[in-house]
């Protein structure tokens, strides 16, 4: 697929450059060197890794112990699973990193606006969601 440029230049996107066209963003992102390439491929890089934080959360949440009036001794025996758990969120922020210098520093306001508004819709909505069954579960069990 090839676009005449400004200058009546043959762009496309399968070349070493490519016109800041949806076209081409839209196939890979990292074609381009624009603000709205570097803005979407931050939504995709924040999206994946909030996606896996919300996996690794309601892992370490299935695997934690249940504690209760009936049981006075702690013993986890999930606690090398939530240890390793726990040492795979720091995934996240080297994926955000990891694609802040894949993209330099040219478009780096672009990329960290798309990875923290997609990581916050995505993450934000387990997060609200835990909190208020967390606050209910202790209201309820606190009453009595």
């Amino acid at each position: 697929m090839a676009f005449r440029g400004l200058h009546g230049f043959e762009w496309s996107c399968t070349g070493r450059t490519a016109i800041p066209h949806s076209d081409c963003i839209a196939l890979n992102p990292l074609t381009t060197l624009t603000c709205e390439a570097a803005n979407l491929f931050g939504w995709q890089v924040g999206g994946a890794t909030a996606a896996l934080a919300d996996v690794l959360l309601l892992m370490r949440i299935l695997l934690a112990p249940a504690l209760g009036p009936t049981r006075l001794v702690y013993t986890d025996r999930f606690l090398p699973w939530r240890r390793t758990l726990r040492y795979l969120l720091w995934l996240v922020p080297t994926a955000w990193l990891a694609g802040a210098w894949w993209l330099g520093g040219a478009f780096m306001i672009c990329y960290a606006r798309g990875v923290a508004i997609s990581a916050t819709i995505l993450f934000g909505t387990l997060l609200v969601i835990a909190i208020v069954t967390a606050a209910n579960q202790i209201g309820r069990r606190s009453v009595r």
